[in-house]
């Protein structure tokens, strides 16, 4: 684990996306929950369970 403090930013985020599972947000509770805040926007983006495929 190695630990680093950050400036939480879109960008911040962004980097974050890139290496995908290889890395983990443990904390502090307010960056966890705007990384997932961020995802569950990715995910409704992306959502095609409705059938809908228009973009």
């Amino acid at each position: 684990m190695t630990s680093v403090e950050v400036a939480l930013s879109d960008q911040f985020l962004g980097w974050i996306f890139s290496p995908g599972t290889r890395v983990r947000i443990t904390g502090p509770d307010e960056v966890v929950r705007r990384f997932a805040e961020e995802m569950d926007a990715l995910r409704a983006m992306y959502d095609l369970s409705d059938g809908d495929d228009e973009t």
